[in-house]
């Protein structure tokens, strides 16, 4: 059988930065199970919704992984083969980082693992400001080639789009503008982590019933009132329904950005 994709690899080079990652996304502080075999610790974490709950598991690295060519072996490929997010955690000072250390060369090792396994959430997430990281440029080149979305902890540059809103006099109360602009920081992973399709999620009653009335009715005038067939219906047609509908403020579900 082919194994429950409910992981999330959170790897970086300082292994201090992922179980504060977790904490920040998570806003929870349980227990860490750690592996002392594959230097590797897990969290599980149940990501609820008003339309579905999933339970997801964080596994990262315990050890620090300065050598690039140590990376994609740190991930046994039984684990490997349950991730459906990789997320590549970064200090944005570089401080804790060697002096040497080829930024780089360290994303771009991990593009195996995203071939071979293909999580369907992936991002590079750095700790601090976007303006203070001392290597945001190359950064922004690798991650930009590689496919993977950047999330700086606190991005100034959207600060400063925020502060223009309010100078044009735009005082609304965010809902507006959370349609058009993703969240920002540690809670754009968590919209993210929301927007995943989890294989064992499980979405609530209100919207299997919503879904089903919609199938009904659009049913209706097709024959002598036949009923519509009952079926168990599937996460991806509730979340199609809602598109349907142009709910564009689903928390985590729908995400509308301006270019």
């Amino acid at each position: 059988a082919e194994p429950t994709r409910n992981r999330v690899a959170i790897v970086s080079p300082d292994p201090s930065i992922p179980p504060h990652l977790i904490q920040q996304i998570t806003g929870t502080t349980g227990t860490h199970e750690k592996d002392q075999d594959q230097a590797l610790a897990s969290y599980m974490y149940t990501i609820r919704t008003k339309y579905y709950d999933a339970d997801i598991q964080f596994t990262y690295n315990t050890d620090a992984l300065f050598d690039a060519s140590r990376n994609p072996s740190c991930i046994p490929p039984e684990i490997a083969a349950q991730c459906e997010g990789l997320i590549l955690a970064l200090p944005g000072s570089g401080s804790s980082l060697p002096a040497n250390f080829d930024i780089c060369g360290w994303i771009s090792s991990w593009q195996p693992f995203i071939e071979e396994n293909a999580p369907s959430l992936l991002m590079c997430v750095v700790t601090g400001s976007a303006q203070d990281c001392s290597y945001r440029a190359a950064l922004q080149d690798v991650c930009e080639a590689n496919s993977i979305e950047i999330v700086h902890e606190i991005d100034s540059d959207l600060e400063e789009h925020a502060e223009d809103d309010d100078d044009d006099g735009d005082k609304d109360d965010g809902a507006n503008r959370s349609i058009f602009r993703s969240r920002e920081g540690y809670d754009r992973v968590l919209e993210a982590l929301e927007s995943t399709m989890w294989e064992d999620m499980t979405v609530k009653a209100g919207e299997r019933q919503r879904h089903t009335q919609t199938e009904a009715h659009e049913g209706e005038g097709e024959g002598e009132h036949e009923e519509a067939p009952k079926r168990e219906t599937t996460p991806s047609e509730v979340i199609s329904t809602m598109a349907d509908m142009s709910i564009l403020q689903v928390h985590g579900l729908i995400s509308l950005t301006l270019p």
